[in-house]
């Protein structure tokens, strides 16, 4: 990401969105997996809900939050599942090109990065 915003402040136009992504593809479990690991945990015995389920649940917390008008988000809602609970890909072939983005850091060491001093002790 950082590399990015880099490309954009030194190639960029004022006014214009890009997408931005890895080179490598992966699932969203696969990155709170990896996610996960990096505090020393896993979550292979976690069982996913099906789509449909979740997005009832994601409804119903919609319909409470407008209803009781309680501020903030609530803690998952149907626009949630629809970016976590679907595949997906987006293309950044107009980053690569007009900006000079290549990704050249992998998403592991990237993560490896927030990784707490003291867990690599």
């Amino acid at each position: 990401m950082i590399e990015a915003i880099q490309c954009a402040l030194e190639r960029g136009e004022g006014g214009h969105a890009f997408f931005i992504k890895d080179q490598e593809g992966q699932t969203f479990r696969e990155f709170v997996a990896s996610l996960a690991n990096l505090q020393g945990l896993s979550i292979d015995k976690l069982r996913s809900m099906p789509h449909w389920l979740a997005s009832a649940i994601g409804q119903l917390f919609d319909t409470i939050w407008a209803v009781t008008r309680k501020d903030g988000d609530p803690p998952i809602s149907r626009s949630m599942i629809r970016m976590i609970g679907r595949e997906f890909t987006i293309n950044d072939a107009a980053a690569r090109r007009e900006l000079g983005y290549v990704g050249r850091t992998l998403r592991d060491a990237g993560l490896q990065s927030y990784e707490e001093p003291s867990a690599r002790r």
